[in-house]
């Protein structure tokens, strides 16, 4: 998600996350006329140690569909490499919570960072 807007607090990650996704796009139109292809991968909450959360807050997580498994992941992007797709972001939240986001006022995107940081 951090591809598609902005995280005050995790700037770089996020600035290199949006770079990454532009030049898997660019580099897949530009090695399709040799049979190369270029898929990129936008996963959403992945049960990774990144998140440091609780065993008890991951769970919940991979019950309700917020967060998935590794395997998950790989299975999906998998799939969309082998039909040849240019970007995959298999997870719902990918789809709705960037454009959510970018629905409310700045001020609001602030507060609820800083919210969020503490």
């Amino acid at each position: 998600m951090t591809a598609r807007i902005p995280a005050p607090g995790i700037t770089i990650y996020s600035a290199t996350k949006a770079y990454l996704r532009s030049f898997g796009k660019a580099l897949h139109y530009e090695f399709r006329p040799y049979g190369v292809g270029v898929t990129t991968v936008c996963p959403a909450a992945i049960a990774t140690p990144l998140y440091r959360m609780s065993p008890r807050l991951m769970n919940w997580g991979l019950k309700t569909g917020l967060v998935h498994t590794p395997k998950w992941l790989v299975k999906r992007a998998l799939r969309a490499m082998f039909r040849g797709r240019r970007v995959v972001s298999p997870s719902l939240m990918n789809l709705w919570l960037p454009a959510f986001i970018s629905l409310l006022p700045g001020f609001l995107v602030a507060a609820i960072w800083k919210k969020l940081k503490k």
